[in-house]
């Protein structure tokens, strides 16, 4: 089993233990994600120097790439670690060597962090010795190997003592009875907070709106087929990357979308705003932009239920 030691900012982290979020968004100023890290792994926090310690961690849930600093924060908002826009504005624009003035959006990387958990100071953990300071963005280990196995138990002691009293928000999943958590294929799955799951749903649409194909970011929304007031779940089969005008009217059930994945456009835009030319042109066409993975596809049967149920002849 492996686990994921990224290197973090100190006022990233300081910032987030503050507020104690049920995620956060791990930046990249260069635009790239960690890569294929598994979803449900281990990611622990390492400080940069002068702290240079392991302070904390959570569950790596997804990691997205080229996402406009606007879109992020949108997602996200301080749980991207920072207190306002303009601060996370200057943050990005100092990590990668320019100045941030009117209208700064350049692209960055972004991995999700779901339930993340903070150290008290005094549980800090040294870095490991095998850590050598070119590390720049982070470390895979084994919980299996001497020195991975030598962090994971002071993390299982660190988080077994802030969960014994009560000191902290996190953490009894994390705890296993024997042997590490997150075996067999990690026992549990992240849980996807909002912000993941709109990452989760841009990487999956690879960026583009799945009834026009438009690819300006900005513009691009995350749409639960079934939402989540309905009971709907965080869950990329539930997920629809929109255009923003499209996403308005899907959930006003004036656009909707078949089992077969063919576009419907109610009369009732015509009848209700005169108008409606441009929306009639998708009527009865088939998604232009569909995950190539069967299991990655919209839930036919949630599909169905928004048709149903919400969707406005």
């Amino acid at each position: 089993m492996d686990f994921w030691i990224g290197v973090t900012d100190n006022d990233w982290f300081n910032h987030l233990a503050a507020i104690a979020p049920d995620e956060v968004a791990f930046w990249h100023p260069s635009g790239q994600g960690f890569g294929a890290i598994p979803q449900g792994a281990p990611f622990l926090f390492k400080l940069k120097r002068p702290n240079n310690h392991i302070a904390g961690g959570g569950d790596f849930t997804v990691s997205a790439r080229n996402i406009p600093l606007t879109m992020a924060w949108d997602a996200f908002g301080e749980k991207i670690g920072a207190p306002t826009f303009e601060v996370f504005q200057r943050q990005i624009a100092s990590a990668r060597g320019e100045m941030a003035g009117f209208g700064y959006n350049p692209e960055i990387g972004l991995s999700v962090i779901s339930q993340p958990f903070f150290f008290p100071r005094d549980q800090w953990m040294p870095a490991p010795p095998d850590w050598v300071s070119g590390i720049q963005k982070g470390k895979r280990y084994s919980m299996v190997d001497e020195h991975g196995a030598s962090i994971w138990r002071e993390v299982r002691a660190r988080i077994e003592g802030v969960a014994a009293d009560g000191s902290a928000p996190v953490l009894h999943e994390l705890i296993g009875t024997e042997g590490p958590t997150f075996g067999m294929e990690y026992l549990r799955r992240a849980r996807v907070g909002q912000g993941a799951f709109r990452m989760m749903t841009i990487e999956n649409y690879k960026h583009k709106c799945c009834i026009t194909g438009e690819t300006t970011g900005p513009v691009l929304q995350a749409a639960h087929i079934k939402p989540v007031s309905a009971e709907g779940k965080h869950t990329i089969c539930n997920g629809l990357l929109l255009r923003a005008d499209l996403h308005i009217l899907f959930d006003q059930g004036l656009v909707g979308i078949d089992h077969a994945y063919r576009i419907r456009i109610s009369s009732q835009i015509k009848d209700l705003y005169l108008n409606g030319r441009v929306y009639y042109s998708h009527e009865g066409v088939v998604l232009r932009s569909l995950p190539t993975t069967r299991e990655l596809r919209p839930d036919p049967k949630l599909l169905d239920w928004h048709m149903q149920t919400i969707f406005r002849p």
